[in-house]
């Protein structure tokens, strides 16, 4: 997740550079993909809060075994 937060950053400097530039087309690109990113992001962190989650209860399960 790291590395989608760090190009989502690089994004948004490369789209405020842009827009000062004079460049509104690549302004617009850069902005789409610091969203996608943000959204990547997001949903990389849901499906791996959900992974320690599972994790969790087979821990429990396994201890009720025992």
């Amino acid at each position: 997740m790291t590395i989608l937060l760090t190009i989502f950053w690089f994004n948004v400097v490369a789209a405020f550079i842009s827009g000062v530039t004079g460049r509104p087309f690549w302004c617009v690109v850069n902005i789409v993909l610091a969203v996608l990113m943000a959204l990547m992001a997001m949903v990389y962190e849901g499906r791996l809060l959900n992974r320690v989650k599972k994790l969790e209860e087979e821990i429990e399960d396994l201890k009720r075994r025992f």
